[in-house]
């Protein structure tokens, strides 16, 4: 009796170990939202820009001069807190966008890229992976954000790259205690976001008065401004510094 049981031992661990079943590897996790190296500089220049009659329909297009305007970021340096690393990327010159707004501190995390300005238990999710696609992941009474295409491409002047594709919808403005107020129609920009090159193509958009005041002021799109990367991966060489957000063609949507 004893040794037939140690023969069935036997036999269960030689088909064990004959088991010719693959092992299945885990799904790798997807790619950054963005590189984050230190001393990484992007230079985008506005292409072109879309303007709006006084009812918020698209009027025209207008190509921009190159070299006119140009939107730059820069990663100045890096810091750990609470074993989790951080970059401080700041806006040298033009615009600020939404996201890269003069001076944040980002970190890519599982689920997307995440920005904090004064304490990194604030930190907010501004650019998801893993989600739906057209679903917004994040939304307030001022704007809500999508990931709206998580496999798309861009032509860029020497190569096309893949990038996800953002869009942003303005539901309101709140640039200041007394320039604040519902968008009407709502304005729509879009980021189109490299994981090995990091933005290339970001858009603001610019709103001005349509009607009212005060409590009562109801604004308008004006403009939206397209950015396009021209040049990457340079040393950084400046500090950032904050940049007035209003000008002659607008206010823009912080």
């Amino acid at each position: 009796m004893r040794s037939r049981s140690l023969l069935s031992l036997v036999v269960v661990v030689v088909l064990a170990g004959c088991d010719s079943t693959a092992a299945i590897d885990p799904p790798a996790a997807p790619p950054p939202v963005l590189p984050l190296a230190v001393g990484t500089e992007w230079t985008l220049a506005a292409t072109y820009s879309v303007s709006y009659d006084a009812d918020g329909r698209a009027r025209d297009t207008l190509r921009i001069t190159p070299g006119t305007r140009s939107l730059e970021l820069a990663i100045t340096r890096d810091t750990v807190v609470a074993g989790e690393r951080w970059v401080l990327i700041e806006t040298t010159r033009g615009l600020a966008h939404c996201v890269f707004d003069g001076f944040s501190w980002f970190t890519n995390r599982e689920d997307g890229l995440y920005r904090w300005r004064t304490t990194p238990e604030e930190a907010e999710r501004v650019y998801a992976i893993g989600v739906d696609e057209g679903v917004p992941f994040f939304e307030t009474d001022v704007v809500s954000a999508a990931l709206v295409d998580d496999d798309a491409s861009f032509e860029l002047p020497t190569k096309t790259v893949a990038v996800r594709q953002y869009d942003r919808t303005w539901k309101r403005i709140e640039f200041s205690a007394s320039v604040r107020g519902p968008i009407d129609p709502m304005p729509v920009t879009r980021d189109q976001l490299s994981s090995t090159l990091g933005p290339v193509a970001l858009e603001i958009s610019l709103v001005s008065l349509k009607s009212g005041s005060g409590e009562d002021a109801v604004y308008r799109p004006a403009a939206v401004l397209h950015y396009e990367l021209t040049d990457a991966a340079v040393p950084a060489t400046a500090e950032g510094a904050r940049r007035a957000a209003e000008t002659s063609e607008g206010i823009a949507v912080r």
